[in-house]
């Protein structure tokens, strides 16, 4: 059998080869690059657990009911604000942000909502300067999204496992297990040596980059600069494929 005949074969299981991206990654993001989109005035607390998939190269969002938040130890766990997006495309996007943050991407991405909330806007990903920079469109009305739109977009990115209202949840006994170990911090990053690697990372007492072997939690109380949106830098592209722009940026500015 010859080669064209063998890959002929076997296409049609590639694509069941690429881990899917959960709509809880797609949908806990800030839309795509020049999409124009605009925020709903008013922003939601919640306190979250976020975790990076270094293997798929996204990160995914739980979201930890109260009572259960109660009982879990303060630098596990991180309380931010959800701003709601809506985009000319008809998406509806939901944004945690840590608005004392001081970290680049958070702050421009603050300024980004706060903008949106007022006039229509689109964004693109500087990542040389570690920043989103905002356009505001003009001539473009973008129709409110419903009630209805934003509550299915929860429902869309929290159903089952990424709402923790248990204290056996997997992630919450991960937590427990990884007290006692070394603390991983994942930020927007673009690696210049190896862009086909999805992302770098910075352990608690060290400088240097490495790679993950496994998936790795984000531990709230390690920097000042805690609030990294790692699906900044991974442009989902509006096409079947979800092809992913993986060019990422560590922060030099990142306090240890």
């Amino acid at each position: 059998m010859s080669i064209l005949e063998r890959l002929k074969l076997g296409s049609s299981e590639i694509a069941g080869l690429k881990k899917a991206m959960p709509d809880n990654a797609k949908i806990c993001r800030l839309p795509e690059n020049d999409m124009p989109f605009k925020c709903l005035p008013k922003t939601i607390s919640a306190v979250v657990i976020e975790k990076y998939d270094n293997e798929a190269g996204y990160k995914l969002t739980y979201l930890v009911d109260l009572e259960i938040a109660k009982q879990l130890s303060a630098s596990n766990i991180r309380v931010k604000q959800i701003h709601t997006l809506y985009t000319q495309s008809g998406e509806v996007r939901l944004v945690f942000i840590d608005s004392n943050s001081k970290n680049s991407w958070s702050v421009s991405s603050l300024e980004v909502v706060t903008v949106g909330k007022e006039q229509v806007v689109s964004i693109i990903r500087n990542f040389d300067a570690k920043v989103y920079e905002y356009k505001i469109e003009d001539g473009i009305d973008i129709p409110a999204c419903s009630d209805e739109q934003v509550e299915a977009a929860f429902d869309a990115a929290f159903q089952g496992e990424y709402y923790i209202q248990s204290l056996d949840h997997p992630m919450v006994r991960d937590l427990v297990k990884k007290d006692s170990g070394s603390v991983v911090l994942v930020d927007e990053i673009k690696s210049d040596e190896t862009q086909s690697q999805p992302d770098d990372t910075v352990t608690e007492n060290a400088k240097t980059e490495t790679f993950l072997p496994e998936p790795e939690l984000v531990k709230a109380t390690s920097v000042d600069d805690d609030d990294f949106d790692l699906m900044a830098a991974l442009e989902i592209k509006s096409d079947d494929s979800m092809s992913l722009d993986m060019n990422m940026d560590l922060d030099d500015d990142l306090k240890m």
